[in-house]
């Protein structure tokens, strides 16, 4: 599996993470303290939208997004 390299961010009061893994834009929000939503798009077909959920912390959802990205190989 290749290596997630998050990189966090900030908008005002928007805390957020994003990496990139191969053809996949990666991608946790942090809008509510216990929600993290999470998205994975498809940066060469258009940003398609490929997978995402909730979970309720940071770890849990950057450890869903590893599982989704395993299934999608």
């Amino acid at each position: 599996m290749a290596r997630i390299i998050w990189e966090r961010r900030e908008h005002e009061d928007h805390i957020f993470w994003v990496a990139r893994s191969g053809r996949y834009s990666l991608r946790i929000d942090a809008n509510k303290p216990g929600v993290y939503r999470w998205t994975i798009q498809d940066v060469t077909d258009h940003n398609r939208y490929v997978a995402g959920d909730l979970a309720p912390d940071r770890a849990a959802a950057d450890q869903a997004v590893r599982a989704a990205l395993a299934g999608l190989a």
